[in-house]
């Protein structure tokens, strides 16, 4: 592996949520959530579906943040998101643009959770009523991590329907792309509560 594709594999992204009452940590395409001290029997449904939906994004921002941090390190060339948008054009443009209007809505398994994507940008999380009560915390935070996974697993199989449509790549069915890095695309769900994704170069 080389130093850009080791450096990308080991990048580690926290971020709390915007009352600082919830923690998550992305780590070599994992996702986990921890609730601060009695913080989890605090919410409503509908608050904490809120601070978990801003919670997204700024894991979001945060792993791509730290995606062209490892790029202007490796590279000596700095970089950021803005600059490589503004240099599309053409397909590759169209192509982002499509990308970003992806909405993607899935749910935990047992129902509890919801959550939506449209383009990895923007996220909303629906909680359904009761839920604080029927669950614990430990089963929330299973129940959220999964409907996680659940989500980036389908957004990746949207994602990749897109590019075989705008660049005519004839993938077989279930196969990963690699983004322009060597990295392979797609989810990698891991044992227990956690999963998580990548989404190449505007990965999770």
């Amino acid at each position: 592996m080389g130093e850009l594709a080791d450096r990308l594999e080991r990048l580690t992204v926290r971020e709390t949520s915007p009352d600082g009452q919830i923690a998550a940590t992305r780590d070599r395409n994992q996702v986990t959530l921890r609730f601060h001290e009695g913080a989890y029997r605090s919410y409503t449904e509908s608050a904490l579906a809120g601070q978990l939906g801003d919670l997204a994004r700024s894991v979001r921002a945060g792993c791509q943040r730290g995606y062209y941090e490892v790029i202007g390190d490796v590279t000596g060339q700095p970089v950021s998101a803005g600059e490589v948008e503004r240099e599309l054009d053409g397909r590759e443009r169209r192509f982002y643009e499509a990308q970003r209007a992806l909405r993607v809505e899935t749910s935990s398994v047992n129902g509890w959770i919801t959550v939506e994507t449209e383009g990895l940008d923007q996220w909303r999380v629906r909680i359904r009523d009761g839920a604080l009560r029927a669950l614990s915390e430990e089963q929330f935070i299973s129940e959220g991590v999964a409907a996680l996974g659940r989500l980036l697993t389908a957004y990746h199989d949207r994602d990749r329907e897109l590019r075989d449509e705008f660049f005519d790549l004839k993938l077989p069915e279930g196969s990963k792309l690699p983004d322009e890095n060597g990295l392979p695309g797609g989810t990698e769900p891991a044992a227990g509560s956690e999963e998580g994704g990548r989404d190449g170069r505007f990965w999770y």
